[in-house]
Protein backbone atom coordinates (compact mmCIF):
# COMPACT_ATOMS: atom_id res chain seq x y z
CA UNK A 1 0.00 0.00 0.00
CA UNK A 2 1.73 3.19 -1.14
CA UNK A 3 -1.09 5.74 -0.97
CA UNK A 4 -3.88 6.16 1.58
CA UNK A 5 -6.85 8.50 1.38
CA UNK A 6 -8.60 8.99 4.72
CA UNK A 7 -12.36 9.14 3.94
CA UNK A 8 -14.74 11.90 5.04
CA UNK A 9 -16.38 9.56 7.55
CA UNK A 10 -13.23 9.60 9.73
CA UNK A 11 -12.79 12.20 12.50
CA UNK A 12 -10.04 10.46 14.48
CA UNK A 13 -6.96 8.60 13.24
CA UNK A 14 -6.29 6.16 16.07
CA UNK A 15 -3.11 5.51 18.02
CA UNK A 16 -0.64 3.46 15.96
CA UNK A 17 -3.17 3.18 13.09
CA UNK A 18 -0.55 3.08 10.34
CA UNK A 19 2.51 2.52 12.53
CA UNK A 20 5.50 1.20 10.55
CA UNK A 21 3.70 0.97 7.20
CA UNK A 22 7.04 1.05 5.40
CA UNK A 23 5.57 1.16 1.88
CA UNK A 24 3.37 4.18 2.61
CA UNK A 25 4.54 7.11 0.47
CA UNK A 26 1.54 9.45 0.44
CA UNK A 27 -1.48 10.18 2.62
CA UNK A 28 -4.44 12.44 1.98
CA UNK A 29 -6.11 13.41 5.23
CA UNK A 30 -9.79 14.34 4.96
CA UNK A 31 -10.95 17.76 6.15
CA UNK A 32 -13.20 15.98 8.66
CA UNK A 33 -10.29 14.63 10.73
CA UNK A 34 -9.92 16.46 14.05
CA UNK A 35 -7.33 14.31 15.85
CA UNK A 36 -4.27 12.32 14.79
CA UNK A 37 -3.44 9.87 17.57
CA UNK A 38 -0.12 8.96 19.15
CA UNK A 39 2.22 6.97 16.91
CA UNK A 40 -0.43 7.10 14.13
CA UNK A 41 2.18 7.17 11.35
CA UNK A 42 5.26 6.34 13.45
CA UNK A 43 8.03 4.69 11.46
CA UNK A 44 6.46 5.13 8.00
CA UNK A 45 9.94 5.35 6.52
CA UNK A 46 8.91 6.14 2.91
CA UNK A 47 6.39 8.90 3.74
CA UNK A 48 7.85 12.14 2.37
CA UNK A 49 5.19 14.86 2.53
CA UNK A 50 2.12 15.47 4.69
CA UNK A 51 -0.57 18.12 4.45
CA UNK A 52 -2.52 18.46 7.68
CA UNK A 53 -5.91 20.11 7.03
CA UNK A 54 -7.20 22.99 9.14
CA UNK A 55 -9.79 20.69 10.75
CA UNK A 56 -7.04 18.93 12.75
CA UNK A 57 -6.81 20.38 16.26
CA UNK A 58 -4.49 17.83 17.89
CA UNK A 59 -1.51 15.80 16.70
CA UNK A 60 -0.46 13.16 19.23
CA UNK A 61 2.96 12.38 20.64
CA UNK A 62 5.32 10.72 18.15
CA UNK A 63 2.58 10.76 15.47
CA UNK A 64 5.06 11.07 12.58
CA UNK A 65 8.30 10.35 14.44
CA UNK A 66 10.82 7.99 12.84
CA UNK A 67 9.54 8.87 9.35
CA UNK A 68 13.05 9.23 7.90
CA UNK A 69 11.92 10.42 4.45
CA UNK A 70 9.49 13.04 5.80
CA UNK A 71 10.97 16.37 4.75
CA UNK A 72 7.90 18.53 4.22
CA UNK A 73 4.93 19.07 6.53
CA UNK A 74 2.24 21.66 5.81
CA UNK A 75 -0.11 22.46 8.69
CA UNK A 76 -3.05 24.47 7.37
CA UNK A 77 -4.14 25.72 10.81
CA UNK A 78 -2.28 27.82 13.35
CA UNK A 79 -4.69 26.54 16.01
CA UNK A 80 -3.35 23.02 16.45
CA UNK A 81 -1.80 21.38 19.49
CA UNK A 82 1.27 19.37 18.55
CA UNK A 83 2.37 16.59 20.89
CA UNK A 84 5.88 15.66 22.01
CA UNK A 85 8.23 14.66 19.18
CA UNK A 86 5.32 14.50 16.75
CA UNK A 87 7.69 15.00 13.80
CA UNK A 88 11.29 13.90 13.11
CA UNK A 89 14.20 16.27 13.77
CA UNK A 90 15.15 18.56 10.79
CA UNK A 91 11.67 18.25 9.20
CA UNK A 92 10.47 21.49 7.57
CA UNK A 93 7.11 22.45 9.10
CA UNK A 94 5.09 25.20 7.43
CA UNK A 95 2.06 26.75 9.09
Amino acid sequence: MTKIEIPDSVVYIGNSAFCECNALVEIKISSTVKTIGQHAFFGCSMLNKVIIPSSVKFIGDFAFDQCQSLTDVIIESSDVEIGKDAFPQHTKITK
